[in-house]
Parts: structure tokens; C-alpha cells; sequence
């Protein structure tokens, strides 16, 4: 009986090493990944990537499917909810897409890899340009059948597959909008308000909600081309600047009795600035 208890003890043992070992990579592979995408330097930039490339290598992630499928879930998650803190945001998870693309085209049909980025369609649009992922007749369905704007989002990749009735009723929609290919790349809110609150731009924002009698409760419209899970709803103007980090306008904002509520605190966290952070607390 002793000896039984002893080799249970010991099996027990040896699956929690085992789990404990499991969840040590995978949080080293989160931060691998989040120091790269977070990189602001060109010597941060280089040493992180080969860092993570190093660690898919040496994990041989890439060659277990359930796990290849978890880390490209991971890069999905990231793309929808992550700040955008620079410029090459975007570039960085497509470097990792890109280093990818062999492994990814063999373990997943091409609407499973559809289905993995449905929800970021500033990334779509890479995948589909660079034939990662092929536009089809389910992917379009898909497209038509959903409520986000799909298809003026994606019109220039899709329009073969319309009816005519339907060309024409988006075609008037974006001919209503201005620089079109480059709204898209950018993926954000093209309104001049967010344009200014995103840039922090504190005396020109000021002046524009004068000039046009802008209640600073008021609520942002929902852009299409808008392309953060967080940002796809209707958004406060004060969660609009704590999310993007505009301190100064975020200050302007409470120092003018706006009303803070308890989820302001996720759009703040998101915005990394500590300076909003700490007026949060406060």
C-alpha cells in the first residue's frame, strides 16, 4: 500500500511539472510576442523577432497543429483588442504572418483561416493581397450575411462576386469618401473629431467642438473603417481619448465634469498612458 501511495505521489508530481511546464511556455510565448510587437526601436525591433523565432523554433509550436492554432489565435486576439502604440503596428504581425505562411496554408483549409482573422479586417486585407487567404464565394456569403460593413469595407476584392443592383448601391456609398485605398490602410475612425483626439491635439480640438457646439458627452459614430473590437461601437469621446493615450484631452474632459464610470478604466489600461492611468485611480 505504502509503495502504491509513494508511486501515486509521484505520478501526481510528474503531471503537475508537466502542466506547470505547459503554461510556462506558453506565458513566455505571450511575452516573446507582445515584446516584439511592442518594440520601438529598430535594435528592439530586430532582437525580439529573432528572439520569438528562436523560441517557435526551439518549442517546435509551428509543427503541432492545436498549437500552431492557439498562437494564431493569440496574434488574432492582439490585432482586435492590442493598443496601437506605432506606426508599423500592423507590419509587425504581418512579418510574423508572413514567416508563417507555410506552416499555416498546410494545417488550415482557407476558411478556417478566414475564420481565425474574420474580426480584424485591416489584416484580412493583407492576407488577402498577398494570397494567404483566397476570397471565395463562402467567404463573400459571409461578408453579405454580416451587419459590420463588410462589404464596402471590402468592395474592391469582392465586386465581381455582386449583382449589379448591389455594385451600384455601394459604389454610391464610396463615392462619398474620400481617399478610400488610404482610409482603409490606416483602419481607424476617419472622422476629423477622432483625427484630433487620437493626435492629442488639444487647442484644435477645443476650437472644433466650439465651432460646432459639440456637447463633450456627445458619442462617437461608428466608422466602418474603424478596425478595434473596442472601438466598433459607439464610443464616449473620454474613452476615445483614454484608449488612444490623450492625456491632454482626457484632462480637458474631466476638468469639464464629464462623467467617469468603471469601464473607462479597460479603454485607459488599453491607452498605456500613466498619467491617465493614475487620474483613474484617483
Amino acid at each position: 500500500m505504502e509503495i502504491f501511495e509513494k508511486f501515486q505521489n509521484l505520478l501526481y508530481l510528474t503531471i503537475y511539472m508537466k502542466i506547470q511546464e505547459y503554461i510556462n511556455q506558453k506565458e513566455n510565448l505571450r511575452d516573446y510576442l507582445l515584446s516584439f510587437i511592442d518594440s520601438q526601436t529598430d535594435i528592439s525591433y530586430n532582437y525580439n523577432y529573432q528572439s520569438l523565432l528562436d523560441f517557435l523554433e526551439s518549442t517546435k509550436i509551428l509543427k503541432n497543429r492545436g498549437e500552431l492554432r492557439e498562437f494564431i489565435h493569440l496574434i488574432s486576439t492582439l490585432l482586435k483588442y492590442h493598443h496601437r502604440n506605432n506606426q508599423n503596428f500592423f507590419e509587425k504581425f504581418e512579418k510574423i504572418i508572413k514567416y508563417l505562411e507555410k506552416d499555416i496554408k498546410q494545417a488550415f483549409t482557407n476558411f478556417e483561416r478566414f475564420l481565425i482573422f474574420k474580426n480584424s479586417k485591416r489584416f484580412l486585407l493583407f492576407l488577402f493581397h498577398n494570397d494567404i487567404i483566397t476570397i471565395d464565394r463562402n467567404i463573400v456569403n459571409f461578408f453579405i450575411e454580416s451587419r459590420k460593413n463588410y462589404c464596402l469595407y471590402f468592395y474592391p476584392e469582392i465586386k465581381d462576386f455582386l449583382d449589379e443592383k448591389f455594385r451600384i448601391k455601394i459604389e454610391v456609398e464610396i463615392a462619398d469618401i474620400k481617399n478610400f485605398e488610404e482610409q482603409r490602410q490606416t483602419g481607424e475612425n476617419n472622422s476629423y473629431l477622432c483625427t484630433l483626439i487620437r493626435n492629442d491635439s488639444i487647442t484644435e480640438f477645443i476650437s472644433y467642438v466650439n465651432k460646432i457646439n459639440l456637447s463633450l458627452s456627445s458619442i462617437i459614430k461608428v466608422s466602418f473603417f474603424e478596425t478595434n473590437k473596442f472601438l466598433q461601437n459607439e464610443t464616449s469621446l473620454i474613452k476615445y481619448a483614454a484608449f488612444h493615450g490623450s492625456v491632454q484631452i482626457f484632462k480637458y474632459l474631466t476638468f469639464n465634469n464629464i462623467e467617469i464610470d468603471s469601464s473607462l478604466f479597460t479603454f485607459g489600461f488599453c491607452g498605456r498612458n500613466p498619467d491617465i492611468i493614475h487620474l483613474l485611480e484617483e
